[in-house]
């Protein structure tokens, strides 16, 4: 094949998108790339975002942006007809008619490569047409794209940290100003706990999770679909909303986990089975790149040491606690070195009220280093211990959980045990859906349903949030906020809280505290604020300082 360039000039368009810049342009392609049989007239078109290249031809069919960045729209045409092409017309039902009847000659085994870059406005879906003609020949080609469009909020809170004087007779009061600067909704919510404050010195309790769910976004990384050839990622508060980032993907995987807090790049151990030809066959620990610039680009790190398990490992986490990676498969635990692929044995997972038979078929490991699994046979929450394998019942899911093993993974920042759930109705009907489960008794409270569908199975699930320590210094019962949670619109004014910091009755002393403001800002997802109050005698009490 070869290609050909057109001088085409796109006019500006409105609505979804609006046009930066766009024209046509050359761009090699070797011969028979992405072909179909002989005699067809076909394109395929991807996104991708905008990086200066104006001849950038990406291969994304769902691309999330923010607000105003450029994307670089790709149309690769593929005449295997034997007529030569020379009337063209290509339609966007965001942009309209980007031409009509334009002559191009367009001759047989030949492509042409068109890019149109745009300033992404708002989220939506764009159904494109293109129809080449030949004398009484005519030959069409259609399909859809998915662009999310994802504002920024940016958040600021002033003072940064809080210094204040107050007495044993009365409480003092200091506010608290949220204010959003960017060009999205900011959500926040300001982490507080209660019982008797201690002084400096004295041992304090780290901040536990909110007693009301959070709203915030939680962005996570899944591997799935119902033949597990998808990489994916998604808002697990929002699970019906799938975005494919490769597919297929280069292994079949239902393992994976991101180490510390480096979220460029997801560790993922492939099994075998799948239903698909893959190219990194089972046994193997490989990386694959989460960063737009390389994503789904995979690094093989070397094949696995271990007998037992090797057809289907069934659970890959990091252990916030004791630094080590663990790799579960058949009911057998393993430790990892994610530089090598070594593998050691731990032990067998079983214990009392474990049923002979049974069968773990996923895991994960909670901020705390508690590692946890689900039992599919007896449909119950277990505790693993990492030391030997020996399992315990936590209690009952509440739901009939399926062989189709789907991820959990817990959020650090609110404690929360998140499980894409592949589950089993009375009747028979199956459900693909986004469930918490409590870690004190076992029950699964569903969220939603993934992707609006009962077959897509995200069979392991890795959450992208930082393990932070913000609010591991809170002092609990010292500072109280009139409010825990809000939402700025863009361009509204700022929301001030008032901490009220309960120095009455105190001992005479220096006490210390800590805030966690958490929001749906990526760039900074938590604000530790630390407090410190010093409690005199009333007489001296003289108010209050912050730091800007």
């Amino acid at each position: 094949m070869r290609c050909l360039p057109h001088p085409l000039a796109c006019a500006a368009l409105g609505g979804l998108l609006s046009t930066a810049q766009a024209g046509p342009t050359e761009h090699p392609v070797p011969t028979g790339a992405g072909t179909t049989p002989a005699g067809s007239f076909y394109a395929i078109v991807g996104m991708a975002p905008a990086n200066g290249d104006p001849t950038l031809c990406g291969s994304r069919t769902t691309l999330v942006v923010e607000v105003g960045d450029e994307v670089n729209f790709c149309y690769l045409v593929y005449n295997d007809t034997p007529y030569e092409n020379g009337i063209h017309t290509l339609n966007d039902n965001v942009y309209g008619d980007l031409f009509v009847g334009m002559p191009l000659n367009f001759p047989s085994n030949s492509i042409y490569q068109y890019n149109h870059i745009a300033r992404a406005e708002e989220t939506g879906f764009h159904d494109w047409f293109w129809l080449a003609q030949f004398g009484a020949e005519k030959y069409g080609a259609a399909g859809q794209l998915r662009l999310v469009v994802e504002g920024q909020p940016t958040i600021q809170a002033t003072p940064t940290s809080i210094v204040a004087d107050g007495s044993s007779a009365q409480d003092v009061n200091v506010v608290l100003r949220i204010a959003n600067a960017g060009n999205q909704i900011l959500r926040w919510e300001l982490n507080s706990a209660s019982s008797h404050p201690t002084t400096t010195g004295e041992s304090s309790s780290p901040l536990g999770p909110p007693s009301t769910p959070s709203a915030l976004p939680v962005p996570a990384y899944a591997f799935g679909g119902w033949d597990l050839t998808s990489f994916t990622s998604l808002n697990l508060r929002e699970p019906s909303i799938l975005i494919d980032l490769v597919n297929p993907r280069p292994g079949n995987i239902i393992a994976s986990t991101f180490i510390g807090d480096d979220f460029s790049k997801i560790y993922a151990v492939t099994s075998a089975g799948g239903g698909s030809t893959f190219a990194i066959p089972p046994n193997t620990l490989v990386r694959l790149a989460t960063r737009e610039d390389a994503l789904g680009a995979s690094e093989t790190i070397g094949t696995l040491d271990a007998p037992v398990g090797a057809d289907r490992w069934q659970g890959l986490k990091w252990d916030a606690v004791s630094g080590n990676v663990y790799l579960f498969g058949r009911n057998t635990l393993y430790t990892i070195d994610p530089a090598t692929a070594h593998v050691s044995l731990v032990g067998t997972v079983g214990g009392p009220g474990i049923p002979a038979g049974n069968e773990i078929v996923t895991m994960t490991i909670s901020p705390e280093g508690q590692m946890y699994g689900i039992d599919w046979t007896s449909d119950t929450l277990v505790t693993i211990d990492k030391t030997s394998g020996a399992a315990q019942v936590v209690g009952p899911l509440g739901v009939n959980a399926s062989i189709y093993q789907g991820g959990m993974d817990f959020d650090p920042s609110t404690h929360t045990l998140y499980w894409a759930g592949f589950t089993v109705g009375a009747e028979g009907e199956l459900r693909s859906a986004i469930y918490t489960i409590d870690t004190q008794t076992g029950l699964a409270t569903a969220i939603g349903d993934v992707a609006n569908t009962n077959t897509f199975v995200l069979s392991s699930l890795s959450l992208a949030v930082p393990q932070s320590a913000c609010g591991e210094h809170a002092n609990p019962g010292l500072v109280t906020p009139s409010a825990g949670s809000g939402a700025i619109a863009v361009g509204a004014p700022a929301q001030d809280v008032t901490l009220t910091v309960h120095t009455r009755g105190l001992a005479t002393g220096t006490y210390t505290s800590e805030l966690c403001l958490r929001s749906n800002d990526s760039r900074m997802r938590s604000i530790a604020i630390p407090v410190t109050v010093t409690v005199v005698d009333s007489i001296f009490a003289n108010g209050f300082e912050t730091t800007p």
